[in-house]
């Protein structure tokens, strides 16, 4: 009977303790959230960096055209013809942030720069929603967070000759409405570092490493953040094909190209409206 007892003890231990500690979370470059019933309640969203991309080699995303004609074509380190390219990262990403009201709409979009083991934060009424592109704050939010590289060395690789030479990148510029989208470069004198190209090199490569809670709350005085139901983001698929046009219908968007689109249709044409802060520095 004591033994029994004490398996039942484990047990319930075991079982308030998953409870306790939620769902698991994944490092993984698309993950999203949705945050319902913003009227009486807040969300705060607390995200981190587990430094996967550290050291991993990303094949370059670059633009259209002939590879030795101003552009490139999509990872074009493949071609054996030519260098090599690829860019090692140092663990560094862009958080991009995507806030989409019920009706699909883009409300606003934002980015923070976050190093490994860092720890950045929004609170969704004050940071998020306190300037969206309809001037509403709507009731209920999906939240669509987009990891991509920071900074990095590009390498170099001579066919033929095996040989790897290291460039250094400059600090990347994190901007939501280009993440992940690919960039002409051969154009500017790539892979010199005084071109200002390479500061949209970085931003262009997807990137594993991001990890994101969040956490509902009834809503309190400023700053109050105790308490409330925390869960992490969901990983999800970010579709990077064209899919299939039938007779009739409008030619798909990736979902990528759609989300960064828009968020691009707030900057220019929002004159403000539509962009949320940069995450803090530290939880809530």
């Amino acid at each position: 009977m004591q033994v029994r007892s004490l398996l039942m003890v484990a047990s319930a231990a075991i079982l308030v303790s998953t409870a306790a500690f939620g769902q698991s979370a994944s490092d993984t470059v698309f993950q999203l959230h949705p945050f319902t019933n913003l009227i009486n309640t807040d969300g705060v969203i607390n995200v981190t960096n587990s430094g996967a991309s550290i050291g991993m080699n990303f094949a370059v995303n670059s633009g259209p055209g002939p590879f030795g004609n101003g552009g490139g074509i999509v990872n074009f380190g493949t071609l054996s013809s030519q260098n090599n390219y690829s860019i090692v990262g140092y663990g560094n990403l862009c958080v991009n942030l995507y806030a989409f009201s019920f009706d699909e709409q883009l409300q606003a979009c934002c980015s923070c720069e976050l190093s490994p083991n860092a720890l950045g934060s929004w609170d969704v009424a004050a940071d998020i929603e306190s300037n969206t592109l309809t001037g509403v704050r709507p009731k209920d939010l999906v939240i669509k967070l987009v990891a991509t590289l920071w900074n990095g060395s590009l390498a170099q690789v001579v066919p033929g000759t095996g040989v790897t030479s290291f460039v250094n990148i400059p600090v990347g510029v994190c901007n939501p409405g280009t993440a992940g989208q690919p960039v002409s470069i051969l154009n500017t004198g790539f892979p010199s570092t005084t071109s200002t190209s390479t500061n949209l090199i970085p931003n262009s490569v997807l990137a594993p490493g991001m990890v994101a809670y969040a956490r509902t709350q009834i809503l309190g005085a400023p700053g109050n953040y105790n308490g409330g139901t925390e869960s992490a983001f969901e990983p999800a698929t970010l579709s990077m094909g064209t899919g299939t046009v039938y007779a009739g219908e409008p030619t798909p968007q990736k979902e990528l190209d759609h989300i960064t689109a828009l968020c691009n249709f707030n900057a220019v044409n929002g004159s403000g409206p539509g962009l949320c802060k940069s995450c803090r520095t530290g939880g809530l």
